[in-house]
């Protein structure tokens, strides 16, 4: 295995060698993202079934006294916002990663 990628690196130049390491960093981004995002849903479900459980898992008295001060609603509304602007970010992220995976590709 070892012996494949001294071969690889031979045959690749300087410039496309930077290129794949930043397409390296592009997608474990993109990973950690998508992680953030998955997690914020499923933040967003537990809230909506059981909006106690804020109180149980926040330790931070700062914020859980300003998220007890809220309504329902208004929680539901941030979280809301919160999770769409994630997933937002996370589909331009995701885009910007295959155009760049992409234009490797074509070169």
């Amino acid at each position: 295995m070892l012996d494949n990628i001294k071969k690889t690196n031979l045959l690749l130049n300087r410039s496309y060698k930077k290129k794949l390491s930043y397409l390296f960093l592009l997608t474990i981004f993109n990973v950690l993202v998508e992680f953030v995002t998955l997690s914020l849903l499923a933040s967003f479900i537990i809230v909506l079934n059981d909006p106690e459980v804020i109180n149980q898992k926040i330790n931070s008295e700062f914020i859980l006294s300003y998220l007890n001060s809220l309504s329902f609603e208004k929680l539901i509304i941030y979280f809301a916002t919160i999770l769409f602007f994630a997933v937002i970010l996370k589909n331009i992220i995701n885009l910007g990663t295959t155009y760049f995976e992409l234009s490797l590709k074509k070169n």
